[in-house]
């Protein structure tokens, strides 16, 4: 999919929608809709950014984070679309792992 351009808020329909494939060190978008919702990619537990961007800052929000302990987005300057996406993919699964108590810090006095 060729990006003319992203959405300018959350709230734009139809909304944006990139996932990071770590197999093929590849983003694939999409927008919303039925049809992505019942895709394989969707269902397989990937993780799905809405993203829109705000003057020259890429937003991306989780749209089915596995945790139930929180959510998660990520806003960055000076990145392409595609590169937003998989940091926030990637960022995404270090902050379950700190949910989940696999990534403890040192505790400090």
């Amino acid at each position: 999919m060729k990006l003319e351009r992203l959405p300018k808020s959350p709230t734009e329909r139809p909304a944006l929608l990139g996932m990071y494939d770590r197999e093929t060190n590849k983003v694939h978008w999409a927008v919303d809709g039925d049809i992505l919702y019942n895709s394989p990619q969707f269902m397989d537990g990937s993780n799905w950014f809405m993203v829109w961007a705000i003057n020259d800052v890429i937003h991306c929000q989780v749209t089915q984070w596995y945790h139930f302990s929180g959510d998660f987005s990520l806003r960055v300057t000076d990145l392409t679309p595609d590169d937003a996406v998989a940091m926030a993919s990637l960022s995404a699964d270090i902050a379950s792992q700190f949910m989940d108590g696999d990534i403890k810090l040192e505790k400090t006095s």
